[in-house]
């Protein structure tokens, strides 16, 4: 089975958008494609895109060999979860899910007031916080540990393509 397969799947249990992503962070694959009409909105303006990026970066460095996935809330509030992939023991990439809310009214609290800014007006803002997928936090553990199989799997399998141009990696990998 093929990774776009496996994250198509992800997707379609979830309804979370599922990506993966090289060591540096460079999104390779995606489902859907674009992001959500929130995260979109939230990554034209410059700032909260930095905060998007750091936030991500936080947490794929968390990330080491054997490490289950990390469930964290990007810088606006939303669920995101993370998990390694290896290859020949060096991390070579990462599974990524999320851009959804859970049902926690303070957790919703928080995303409407960070993002407030970013829209023209306060109906504009609701419009694009309610297309937001929303899943019980308790589901979105669940699927976040599917994820961890499928990024097991691709590891085990050697689906994810490598690249190591760094002497270390390649006396590792010999």
């Amino acid at each position: 089975m093929d990774v776009m397969s496996l994250i198509k799947d992800l997707y379609n249990i979830s309804g979370a958008r599922v990506s993966v992503h090289d060591a540096n962070g460079n999104e390779l694959y995606a489902y859907p494609f674009k992001l959500s009409h929130f995260c979109e909105k939230i990554q034209e303006n410059i700032f909260t895109l930095r905060n998007c990026i750091e936030c991500d970066q936080k947490a794929s460095a968390k990330l080491t060999a054997g490490c289950k996935p990390y469930i964290y809330r990007c810088s606006c509030g939303l669920l995101e979860a993370i998990a390694p992939i290896h290859s020949s023991g060096i991390l070579t990439g990462f599974l990524m899910m999320g851009q959804v809310r859970d049902e926690l009214e303070g957790n919703n609290r928080h995303i409407l007031k960070s993002s407030r800014s970013l829209f023209k007006t306060e109906e504009e803002q609701r419009e694009f916080f309610g297309k937001i997928q929303m899943l019980e936090f308790n589901k979105f553990e669940s699927y976040a540990r599917l994820m961890g199989v499928m990024a097991e799997y691709i590891t085990a399998n050697n689906r994810f393509p490598t690249k190591a141009d760094g002497l270390p990696e390649l006396i590792k990998k010999y």
